[in-house]
């Protein structure tokens, strides 16, 4: 039988190299790379790729192989040599058929000057050009005799002679729609499939190396697969690779992470990201003496109600302390004091409250010195432990003030032995820290201690430039009536004016006014003094860094990336939780199927599954869903006091309720903050510092909306407390009040001929009214609740049995009363609840 090929007209042939076997033996070894295109009808696909480009064969003639759908004809050139199949290729020639008549009439002369039988198919359909063996013969016999020497051992599909076997039938290339079998003794179904499964595989065969891809900033494991061009299983096994453990489709990658997958690929990675643009603090000047002196800012920590506040009223002469509310600190509060010389101190004073422990943290890195006060009445507490680590953290020199030393049960050496024991060594014990026992009411001390201040200022030489762009810290944040978002700053270098563009964080502002901790209007502000600022068009958080910027529209574009930023960190953690819960999810459902899977085995079957730990999760569930909510809506203020608030509010235990802040802010109570407390029920609004005006207060009590105001923390503290204990389900307890041993059962008839028996008893404690609540227990067991219905002693009626006495006692709705049952009356009181 002649051997023939068919190519279909719509066919291809491309780049790639040819291998030794077909795909059933799955080799990937190249035999011929150079040499004749071998292959067998399984095979014969690996010369499929994803452009058509034109190949050298041993035929050196032009066979035109044309497309289906009659809309153009490519022609491929061919060699005369039969061996040495070279490995370049070259463009092939297309000739444009686009109207979709019929190719050229002389298309089958052409064919028969090559020896090829002429078509014999419609040209709509599809045309198959055949090969005779004719054209065959026509190939030199030394070429065909090296060619088949080498070809036949190798497979025992046709080599590129084209020679018909004699060991069995012909077989054939044939493509029918897009998919190759043999045309006649292969199933055309089983061959298509097994053919198109392999096909799909190969036009995968991954992303070109050096190719550029974009990658964003965060992308699922699916969607990464797709851009670089893998399959998502391969994807997964290379995550793996990489250590990130239980990947899956839905897996979220962050930026760094589906960079180093890319470029494991060889892939040019290329970030979404705007370029940066941003503002940093400048590097100190190497010659940082040669600029003037700036005054030392000293912070004044310790202890609630150690005499902070009353020490800085005396030494810059003002009385602050009897204004605020509780006589506690709240704010940080920073102001100059002048000393003798022309020099000064600029104070900051720290609330001591344990509340405001990052207002203390705040002031401790922002200082110079920190002056951590000590009562000499009261000796080391908590927050002054606390200062104390603050400031060692910030590597802040320490000068220990012993106030109230005037007390008669004052004990400075007592003081200084308590320091002793935590890490601070004092001068008198043989260290370098100093301590001036002072009396802000006696005034002793006093000038001692600024001695000691300015004396270390000057050991540590501090000095700051004046004539660059202003560098500043954050010290409060506040809305003030009819000023808008006012900041008070501690300047640090530079100088600060009115008309400067500042950038704190996502916050900026063009400099409307400034003045001085007094009100005072100035027009600069120096390194070492404090302002206060407006032109805020957002409220800066506290020890934010402030820097001078060149524009406003520069300023715009700095707090829009930084925005930006922030949104990705946040994305980020958003993406990690994400992961773990998918995580968790792979877990559960790995361990449902394990269960599931040992529950199926053969030793289980018969056996019911366990409940227990059903019932278990369902109680749990059932709990979760009981926790009540208070909703909230907290102002204050200034932006440190809301933040202390809100730490305070977080540290309550809210396993038993919920504390959900709907929302918090700086200033007065707005309608607003009404709205938002109205859209959710059990809502009340907690105020720090601040009021809600006539209208405002007529909205809410429209509204039926709580608002709680309070000017000292833990007074709103406590108050929360309580409002969220008032959300839980009152439980109430029994108390009991009487208890009577029954003696006797006495039958009697009442109206209407009915018998109910009466309980002879004795009373054992307490007493029992005649109209008590009573519960009725048989062998230490309740057995049923009811009331008394008739108290009697002999014949007459009481109003209540004591102990000692014996009565009778008719139940209402209980017949069944024997001898040897408990009577007890009860009350229920309401037992008093608690968070923890």
């Amino acid at each position: 039988m002649t051997s023939q090929i068919k190519l279909n007209s719509s066919f291809y042939l491309f780049k790639q190299k040819i291998y030794r076997s077909c795909w059933f033996d799955q080799a990937r070894s190249c035999i011929y790379p150079t040499t004749k295109l071998v292959t067998c009808s399984h095979c014969f696909k690996n010369t499929i790729s994803s452009n058509p480009i034109q190949f050298k064969s041993n035929f050196s003639t032009k066979i035109p192989i044309l497309r289906d759908n009659n809309r153009s004809m490519r022609e491929f050139s061919f060699e005369p040599k039969i061996s040495g199949l070279s490995d370049t290729f070259f463009g092939a020639k297309t000739s444009s058929n686009l109207g979709g008549a019929k190719p050229n009439s002389n298309t089958n002369a052409y064919k028969e000057k090559l020896g090829i039988k002429p078509d014999t198919r419609n040209f709509a359909t599809g045309n198959t050009l055949i090969m005779s063996k004719q054209a065959r013969n026509d190939i030199p016999n030394k070429e065909k005799t090296e060619t088949k020497n080498k070809d036949v051992n190798s497979h025992n599909n046709y080599s590129t002679t084209l020679q018909s076997t004699n060991n069995g039938p012909s077989r054939s290339f044939v493509e029918e729609d897009g998919d190759f079998f043999n045309g006649e003794h292969e199933d055309d179904t089983v061959q298509k499939k097994l053919l198109k499964r392999k096909l799909s595989k190969l036009s995968k065969r991954g992303p070109k190396s050096g190719q550029k891809v974009v990658i964003p900033f965060a992308v699922s494991v699916d969607t990464l697969s797709k851009i670089i061009g893998v399959k998502l299983d391969l994807m997964i096994k290379r995550m793996q690779d990489f250590g990130i453990s239980k990947p899956s489709a839905s897996f979220i990658l962050t930026k760094d992470e589906a960079f180093r997958i890319a470029k494991s690929y060889r892939l040019v990675p290329i970030s979404t990201e705007e370029e940066m643009v941003d503002i940093f603090s400048r590097e100190p000047d190497s010659n940082i003496k040669s600029y003037p002196i700036r005054p030392p800012v000293v912070t004044i920590m310790g202890h609630v109600d150690h005499g902070k506040t009353t020490l800085l009223d005396v030494l810059r002469q003002s009385n602050v302390a009897s204004s605020e509310a509780g006589g506690i600190t709240q704010h940080i509060g920073a102001f100059s004091v002048k000393m003798d010389q022309n020099q000064s101190i600029t104070f900051l004073d720290t609330p001591g409250h344990a509340a405001f422990s990052s207002m203390r943290q705040r002031g401790a890195n922002i200082t110079d010195i920190a002056v951590i006060v000590v009562a000499a009445d009261d000796g080391v507490m908590p927050q002054t432990k606390e200062a104390i680590k603050y400031a060692n953290e910030a590597k802040v020199p320490i000068i220990i003030a012993i106030t109230k030393c005037d007390k008669q049960n004052s004990n400075p050496e007592k003081i200084k032995q308590q320091l002793l024991e935590n890490e601070i060594q004092v001068e008198d014990f043989g260290g370098d820290v100093q301590v001036v026992e002072v009396s802000s009411i006696s005034k002793i001390g006093l000038d001692s201690l600024k001695e000691n201040i300015l004396t270390l200022a000057e050991i540590m030489e501090l000095h700051a430039e004046t004539s660059i762009p202003v560098e500043a810290v954050v010290i409060e944040s506040r809305v003030a009536k009819g000023k808008g978002n006012e900041v008070s700053l501690l300047v640090k270098r530079g100088t600060l004016k009115v008309g400067d563009t500042l950038v704190a964080g996502t916050s900026w502002c063009k400099v409307r006014s400034l003045s001085n901790e007094n009100g005072k209007s100035i027009k600069s502000a120096g390194p070492g003094y404090p302002a206060l600022t407006t032109g805020w068009k957002d409220l800066p958080s506290g020890g934010s860094l402030v820097l001078g910027c060149e524009s406003e529209s520069k300023a715009k574009q700095v707090t829009l990336y930084r925005e930006k930023g922030e949104r990705q960190l946040l994305a980020i953690e958003e993406i990690e939780a994400h992961n773990v819960s998918i995580s968790n999810l792979l877990d559960k459902k790995i361990k449902d199927k394990a269960e599931k899977r040992n529950f199926n085995q053969k030793g289980n079957h018969g056996k019911k599954p366990n409940k227990t730990l059903l019932i278990e999760h369902r109680k749990e569930s059932d709990e979760t869903e009981k926790i009540k909510t208070l909703n909230v809506v907290v102002k204050a203020d200034v932006l440190g006091t809301l933040e202390a608030v809100m730490d305070a509010l977080h540290s309550l235990p809210m396993h038993k309720v919920k504390l959900r802040v709907l929302s918090s802010g700086v200033g007065p109570v707005s309608e607003s903050d009404i709205q938002s407390a109205e859209t959710v029920a059990n809502s009340c609004i907690l105020t720090f510092n601040v009021k809600a005006d006539k209208q405002v207060g007529a909205l809410a009590k429209m509204k039926k909306i709580q608002i709680h105001s309070n000017n000292v923390i833990y007074k709103l503290i406590d108050q929360t407390r309580q409002l969220m204990v008032s959300t839980l389900d009152p439980v109430y307890e029994d108390v009991t009040s009487g208890e009577a041993r029954v003696q006797q059962v006495f039958p009697i008839t009442i109206s209407g001929g009915v018998t109910q028996n009466i309980a002879g008893c004795r009373m054992v404690s307490g007493a029992i009214e005649s109209n008590s609540t009573i519960k009725i227990l048989r062998n230490k067991a309740v057995i049923f609740d009811s009331t008394v219905n008739t108290l009697k002693q002999v014949k007459r009626d009481i109003p209540k049995a004591t102990k000692g006495q014996d009565c009778g006692i008719g139940i209402s709705e209980f017949n069944d009363i024997m001898v040897d049952d408990i009577i007890q009356s009860y009350t229920k009181v309401l037992v008093e609840q608690t968070l923890e």
